[in-house]
C-alpha cells in the first residue's frame, strides 16, 4: 500500500542541461535544453503545494545544470518569483547554487549575494589537477577561469568548494585543499568519483591525503576564520550524534530534482546516470508525484532495507555479505546511502558498490585516531 510521503523541503531545479566545460568524469549529458521560464514557475508552485511550508526552516531551492549560470536572466527571475510566491504562503525561501565557477564575476556576485544564494563550487584544485579532468569544450583547462574569478568566487555568501577526487588525482589532493584555503576560501568538501577503478596505490593515497586533512584542521582549529574540510566536520557530527539513520539521504522523501523538461527524480543524480530512463521518474511537475514510484525510492533509501556490500579493504575479493547495513558497525561512516550511484555500479538503489566499505574504513579508522572523543550525546 503505498502511503503519503512527508512533504519535500529541497527541489534541484536544472536551469540548462547545456555547460561550458566537458569534465569527463562528470555523469550528466551535455544537451542544450533550457527549463523554460513557465515551468520554472510550476517548479516553483509544486515546491510550495509539496514542500513544508508550515516549517520554520521552510523550503529551498538549487540551481543546477549543466551550469546554471548560463542562465542568470532565468536565475533571477525563479529568485523574484519565488520569494513572492513564499511571502504569500508565509513561508522561509532560501537558495543555494553549484557552479563551475567559470563564469562568476561581478555581475554575478551581485545576483547571488541580492537573493542570498549560498554557493558551492565545482573545482579540483591546483592547475594541473583542475586541468587534467575539466576541460573546456577545445580540450584546454579550465584553471585559469577559475582564477580570474577569485576576487568574486570568495566573496560569495556561504561559499564552500566541492572537489571531485580520482585515483590519479587523490596523490595532489592535500596541494589542492591548501591551495583552496590559501585562496582564501573556507570550507573544501572532497568526494572520491565511487564509480572509478581505485587500485591499491589510489586507496593508499587516499588515505595518507585523509591524515594529513585532520592535521591541516587541528593546526587552523585557533583562527578566528577557521579552514574547515567538510567531509571531516560531517563525520564528526554524526559520530557525536550517537543516533543511527534511519534513512541514507534526502532523495525523493525530502529532496527531489526537476530537470529541464519539468520531469521529477529522486535526485539530481538520477537525471544523469541513467539518460532520464522512465523507469527513475517519480511525477512531473504539471501532474505532480507519482506516488507508486516515489514511494519505491523511499523505501529503498531506508538504511533497514540496504543490503551490506561485505567485509574487508580489498575491494574485489570481498563478497556481498546479506544483511542491512543498520547492522554495520561502518554504517556512521558510510556513504554507501547514495541510490544514484548504488543503482547505478550494482544496478540496486540499496545496494553500495564495495568501494563504500573501504572509504568507510579509511574515515573511520583515522577519525578515530585523530578527532578528540567526547562523550556521546543520548
Amino acid at each position: 500500500m503505498v502511503t503519503r510521503p512527508m512533504p519535500i523541503a529541497f527541489v534541484t531545479m536544472f536551469l540548462t542541461e547545456a555547460c561550458n566545460l566537458r569534465c569527463d568524469y562528470c555523469y550528466l549529458s551535455k544537451q542544450p535544453q533550457r527549463m523554460s521560464e513557465d515551468t520554472a514557475r510550476r517548479t516553483v508552485d509544486f515546491l510550495l503545494k509539496e514542500g513544508r511550508v508550515e516549517d520554520e526552516k521552510g523550503v529551498e531551492i538549487c540551481f543546477f545544470g549543466g551550469e546554471p549560470l548560463m542562465e542568470p536572466e532565468l536565475m533571477e527571475t525563479i529568485c523574484a518569483y519565488a520569494l513572492e510566491s513564499a511571502r504569500r504562503r508565509t513561508c522561509r525561501m532560501g537558495f543555494s547554487m553549484t557552479t563551475n565557477g567559470t563564469l562568476f564575476d561581478a555581475r554575478m556576485l551581485e545576483l547571488v549575494r541580492r537573493f542570498q544564494i549560498q554557493t558551492t563550487i565545482s573545482l579540483d584544485g591546483v592547475k594541473d589537477v583542475q586541468d587534467r579532468h575539466r576541460k573546456t569544450r577545445d580540450g584546454s583547462g579550465s584553471f585559469y577561469m577559475i582564477e580570474k574569478n577569485l576576487p568574486y568566487l570568495t566573496q560569495a555568501p556561504r561559499a564552500a568548494i566541492r572537489m571531485t577526487v580520482t585515483p590519479e588525482t587523490v596523490f595532489d589532493l592535500v596541494k589542492s585543499v591548501s591551495w583552496c584555503r590559501d585562496a582564501g576560501f573556507r570550507q573544501v568538501y572532497v568526494t572520491p568519483v565511487l564509480e572509478a577503478d581505485w587500485g591499491m596505490a589510489g586507496i593508499l593515497a587516499y588515505a595518507d591525503a585523509w591524515e594529513e586533512l585532520y592535521r591541516m584542521e587541528r593546526n587552523d582549529d585557533q583562527k578566528k576564520n577557521r579552514f574547515r574540510v567538510g567531509s571531516i566536520d560531517k563525520l564528526h557530527r554524526r559520530f557525536q550524534s550517537g543516533q543511527d539513520k534511519k534513512y541514507g539521504c534526502g532523495a525523493a522523501r525530502l529532496a527531489v530534482a526537476v530537470d529541464a523538461a519539468g520531469d521529477i527524480y529522486p535526485c539530481h543524480r538520477f537525471v544523469g546516470y541513467f539518460k532520464k530512463a522512465p523507469g527513475t521518474r517519480i511525477g512531473d511537475i504539471v501532474h505532480g508525484f507519482d506516488h507508486e514510484r516515489r514511494q519505491h525510492y523511499i523505501d529503498a533509501n531506508l538504511i533497514a532495507n540496504h543490503t551490506g556490500c561485505g567485509l574487508g579493504l580489498d575491494q574485489n575479493a570481498a563478497t556481498a555479505q546479506d544483511r542491512p547495513c543498520s547492522d554495520c558497525l561502518l554504517a556512521w561512516s558510510c556513504s554507501g546511502s547514495c541510490m544514484a550511484v548504488n543503482q547505478y555500479v550494482t544496478d540496486d538503489p540499496s545496494r553500495p558498490p564495495s568501494i563504500e566499505r573501504v572509504f568507510a574504513q579509511i574515515h573511520t579508522v583515522i577519525h578515530l585516531r585523530n578527532m578528540p572523543q567526547e562523550p556521546l550525546k543520548t
